[in-house]
């Protein structure tokens, strides 16, 4: 069974929500917000793949692209959003992987459970963890806590504090402890957030037999490692990893 979301929290797909034609009316469901969390960086017309759907969970948002059995879910750091990831989300499903993006809300932890579970449900028979700075921290109570387990975590400048509105911080290392499956961190060396000395720590505490630490030079964090001057080194590592662990 997988992670379930906070009691009374509910699912409504709203399909063709992005590709300009009306949601489908269901039996007690309500309309999506207006103006969508998506405006801005989906958009009719866009070359958004067309079986992109939008789901509402309370406050999350998700997007799903791509089809297939090798699943991603990407997480955004602290403040970001799905147009965060969009542009690698979109290069993973152009490469056959089937992709959901998502903001995460008040219970990151559940969430993150349930999507990957949303994903199985739509097809893909392996499911990997990708997310950056506090994303990543999300990710390593994802990867801990989810059942049916994901097949792996891909760690990208993450802490040592998961952070979620509203409450204290929560020790990652307590979620590290018991990570079991494939890992990859990634930091740079020189991130103010001290993320490459966080990476050997958690990877210290981990008792997964499969795991990876890359520091790379200079200050990038989160996803501007993808997209940066760590970019050479950073972005074959993670799609390796995907590949492996997804095949």
């Amino acid at each position: 069974m997988r992670t379930a979301l906070s009691a009374g929290v509910a699912l409504t797909l709203l399909l063709g929500a992005c590709s300009g034609g009306p949601a489908p009316a269901t039996a007690g469901s309500s309309p999506s917000p207006s103006p969508s969390r998506l405006d801005g960086c989906v958009n009719p017309g866009d070359g958004v793949p067309a079986q992109i759907r939008e789901s509402e969970i309370t406050t999350v948002t998700a997007i799903v692209l791509g089809t297939g059995e090798r699943g991603v879910v990407l997480t955004p750091e602290h403040g970001g959003t799905i147009c965060q990831w969009l542009p690698f989300g979109r290069t993973l499903a152009s490469q056959g992987y089937h992709v959901l993006i998502w903001d995460p809300g008040f219970d990151p932890v559940a969430e993150i459970g349930h999507f990957a579970g949303v994903l199985r449900e739509a097809g893909a028979k392996h499911v990997v963890l990708v997310g950056a700075s506090n994303g990543a921290n999300i990710s390593t109570f994802g990867a801990a806590r989810t059942s049916p387990p994901v097949d792996g975590l891909a760690w990208l400048s993450g802490e040592d504090m998961l952070y979620v509105a509203g409450q204290s911080g929560r020790p990652v290392k307590e979620a590290a402890a018991q990570v079991v499956v494939p890992v990859l961190l990634i930091a740079a060396q020189d991130d103010p957030m001290h993320c490459a000395q966080t990476a050997d720590d958690l990877a210290k505490l981990m008792p997964a037999t499969q795991k990876q630490v890359l520091v790379v030079p200079g200050t990038e964090h989160g996803v501007q490692l993808l997209g940066g001057t760590s970019a050479p080194a950073v972005v074959p590592a993670v799609m390796d990893f995907l590949d492996a662990h997804t095949a």
